[in-house]
């Protein structure tokens, strides 16, 4: 950058329009800023792409410097190089990001390694992302293990799981499997991005993980919840059989998972979670039974027939996660069953099954009365 010292309004006032050009290039970002706005009000224009460069840089408009002719890559590169402002050398890499060409991504690639600011290179990974080709995947891995900077981490990993199943498979192979599997905060993050992704192999995966009983608790809980994500007919299966875990708290994140899929098939097992008593965990133990008694709530009209047959069940934790679910779901077909039940325990006003039914009788009031207005 040029190391002259203009005065920007020393120069507008003589219409000195060759000055001010030049002032554009000026190492000092305000005065770039100042220079770009007197040029225009002095009815200024760029002349050529390179002038043009200068003046977008100047104002910091970086969504129309992305949409410069294509021989301006190696303009953008060099002012890149030569900037102090670690905010300007972020907009040029967004600018560089977004203009989505093999040269351009080949520069991010080394910024992603190689600039000492971390916004910087989370721009970077951002612009790969957009780029979105699969040559980026392995420096954005390779960001995941050089990069102690969370917010560096992060992005990378939010790049591979715009770039799709690919990026996703290599980024859980690394985190799963490599030299970090013992940080369970990036394999929650990684198996989040799986989950909002999804895939074929992505899901099998994730079954797998889920399955291998050497693997520790946290990630197995972790693909419980990515599975839940993700959903379908296989994602359903694995989450049902999860719900027999000998963990309470893979347990407890398959019933949840099975509430956001919200597939019918789930809701007889879904019924029997409801008795799930783990003795390991104590308090826990209810956990799974919340767990169960909202994913059946999700579910919803599908599961008031069977919620109605439960309430007849001979466990008394069944009837009661039976009862709740019924309020939360508020057809008015559980009215008369419900009140059945309630009678049944009338004697024992501070049972648990009682207070259930009478608190869900009057949720499906309330919300029988808020539909009729």
């Amino acid at each position: 950058m040029v190391l002259f010292k203009p005065n920007v309004e020393k120069m507008e006032a003589k219409r000195d329009v060759k000055g001010l050009t030049k002032a554009l290039k000026h190492h000092d970002t305000s005065i770039r800023a100042r220079s770009a706005l007197a040029l225009e009000r002095l009815g200024w224009k760029p002349k050529d792409d390179a002038e043009r460069l200068n003046y977008l840089i100047a104002k910091n408009d970086w969504n129309e410097l992305a949409k410069l002719a294509e021989p301006t890559v190696k303009p953008l590169i060099k002012a890149y190089r030569s900037e102090r402002d670690n905010s300007v050398r972020r907009g040029i890499v967004s600018a560089l990001g977004k203009r989505g060409d093999a040269k351009g991504q080949e520069f991010l690639v080394k910024v992603l390694g190689k600039d000492p600011d971390s916004q910087v290179r989370c721009e970077a990974a951002t612009g790969l992302a957009e780029i979105g080709d699969a040559r980026a995947i392995g420096p954005l891995i390779k960001a995941l293990k050089e990069h102690p900077d969370g917010r560096v981490s992060d992005a990378a990993k939010w790049a591979l799981a715009k770039i799709g199943e690919p990026a996703l498979v290599s980024m859980f192979l690394y985190l799963f499997k490599g030299k970090d599997s013992s940080d369970d905060f990036k394999r929650h993050r990684v198996a989040r991005a799986f989950g909002g992704q999804g895939g074929e192999k992505a899901t099998r995966l994730l079954i797998q993980a889920l399955k291998d009983k050497e693997t520790n608790r946290s990630t197995r809980v972790y693909m419980a919840d990515a599975l839940g994500e993700i959903g379908g007919e296989k994602a359903t299966e694995a989450l049902i059989q999860a719900l027999t875990d000998e963990d309470v708290f893979v347990r407890n994140m398959a019933a949840i998972g099975l509430g956001k899929i919200a597939d019918p098939r789930a809701v007889d097992p879904l019924i029997h979670a409801l008795k799930d008593v783990s003795t390991a965990y104590g308090w826990k133990g209810w956990k799974v039974r919340d767990a169960a008694t909202l994913a059946l709530s999700q579910i919803g009209d599908q599961a008031v027939e069977p919620l109605i047959q439960a309430l007849k069940n001979e466990d008394w934790l069944v009837q009661y996660g039976a009862a709740r679910a019924l309020g939360e779901i508020g057809d008015t077909r559980a009215i008369e069953p419900l009140t059945i039940i309630k009678g049944q325990y009338s004697r024992l006003s501070q049972n648990y099954v009682y207070l259930a039914a009478k608190s869900s009788l009057k949720l499906i009031e309330t919300k029988k009365g808020s539909k009729s207005k």
